[in-house]
């Protein structure tokens, strides 16, 4: 990190472009994610044979941690990848609603510590639709992580799927500081960060985001983002259903690992 600390204090007429920086960051992250494996495995092995309670605890601690360093890198090298064309989808059909409500309710701890209020609203009770299952999981797991970065203890987070014949609808809602109006244009930038006012621990990397938007439109669908200062945030997702948008070869069976 001291490297790219350095690269970023150049002058505005040698700023990096997006590219070279996505590129910098793919390189630097495939150097750094077998040793981050390497890290958690053992890690997992202590935890797992530890009996004190308070060691357990600080165990936990360094795995959860190194385990969100490794989803960031994970992240990068999956923007990399679409950058060079190189990420597909491997879809299947799915029952939403399931789906969605175990990415949802994998929050409940955290909601109970922080004392926000999480609710899930589904219109429907059962909905297929057509999806690459891994990636819609990094969709979602993104946008409720920045969704509890962003809202303080005590508020709400919700998350409500509707539906038509064309299309299957989620918006992810929550009561937090909310993005000042000259920045909404540019939050799916690459390493473009919101203020995140005095929540140190709501500084991110500026690619969560962005990865989210390229994603969504891998799936062929679409993401819009309404917000105001003080109010809180909205994203609503819209995807296609059915297949008929989808290439032959982006369909795998359901016995094949998606």
């Amino acid at each position: 990190m001291i490297l790219w600390s350095r690269i970023t204090k150049l002058r505005p007429t040698q700023s990096l472009t997006t590219k070279v920086k996505s590129n910098f960051f793919a390189n630097i992250s495939h150097e750094f994610r077998t040793p981050l494996t390497l890290v958690l495995g053992p890690l997992a092995q202590l935890i797992e044979k530890s009996n004190n309670p308070d060691d357990k605890q600080l165990l936990e601690l360094a795995h959860r941690n190194a385990s969100r360093q490794l989803d960031l890198v994970n992240q990068i090298l999956e923007l990399s990848k679409l950058e060079a064309g190189k990420l597909q989808l491997r879809v299947s059909e799915v029952d939403f609603i399931p789906a969605l409500k175990g990415m949802v309710f994998s929050y409940d701890s955290l909601a109970e510590q922080r004392e926000i209020q999480l609710v899930l609203d589904c219109d429907d009770e059962t909905i297929p639709v057509f999806i690459d299952r891994e990636k819609i999981e990094t969709i979602f797991y993104n946008l409720l992580s920045n969704a509890f970065k962003f809202t303080p203890d005590k508020g709400i987070i919700a998350v409500r799927q509707y539906a038509n014949d064309e299309t299957v609808s989620i918006q992810v809602s929550d009561t937090g500081v909310g993005i000042p109006k000259k920045k909404l244009s540019n939050i799916f930038d690459r390493f473009f960060q919101a203020e995140s006012g005095k929540n140190e621990q709501a500084e991110g990397t500026g690619i969560g985001l962005a990865l989210v938007k390229e994603l969504v439109e891998l799936h062929h669908g679409t993401i819009a983002v309404h917000s105001k200062v003080g109010d809180g945030t909205a994203f609503t997702l819209h995807f296609p259903r059915g297949s008929s948008h989808l290439k032959p070869e982006e369909i795998v069976s359901d016995d094949e690992d998606i």
